[in-house]
This record gives C-alpha cells, structure tokens and sequence, in this order.
C-alpha cells in the first residue's frame, strides 16, 4: 500500500495497469488499494478518527468532524487542485 500512496502523490494520473506497472505490485491488488483508499477518503470527509490511550488500551472511534475542520479540508482540497493545473 506504501508504494502505491507514494506513487499517488507524485501527482501524476496513471491507470490502475500504469500504477501496477510502476510499482510493481499486482494490477488486482492495486485495484483493491484504490477503492479502499477511495472508501476511506469518503468516509472521512465529514468524519475523523480519534485514537485515545485508556490504560495500557486504545481507545478508537469516529466522530463527526465539526463545522470548522470541514471548511479546512475544503480550503486543502482546493488549494491542491489550483496546485495540479
């Protein structure tokens, strides 16, 4: 999954077979990777996930994101597309 979210980053679209290709790892797989990171992008877009410590435990659930982190992503996600024209 590393190097695939590393060759994700460079910013250049590429086809799952492209993506394969570069990093060497199977085309289904790569597949896979994509539509989880996909589910997680758009899980996470309106939630966060808090990693608490309770003891020698953790403690991890999903909460809302509040009204003024939502307008930060945004602002991000902009700023990364006028970044990419």
């Amino acid at each position: 999954m590393t190097k695939i979210i590393e060759e994700l980053r460079s910013g250049t679209g590429l086809s799952i077979s492209g993506l394969a290709k570069k990093t060497g790892v199977d085309r289904r797989t790569v597949d896979k990777v994509v539509n989880m990171l996909v589910a997680v992008q758009d899980v996470l877009h309106s939630l966060q996930i808090e990693k608490d410590r309770v003891g020698r435990s953790y403690v991890i659930r999903l909460q809302a994101r509040t009204e003024r982190a939502r307008k930060l992503l945004a602002s991000a996600k902009e700023r990364v597309s006028r970044r990419g024209r």
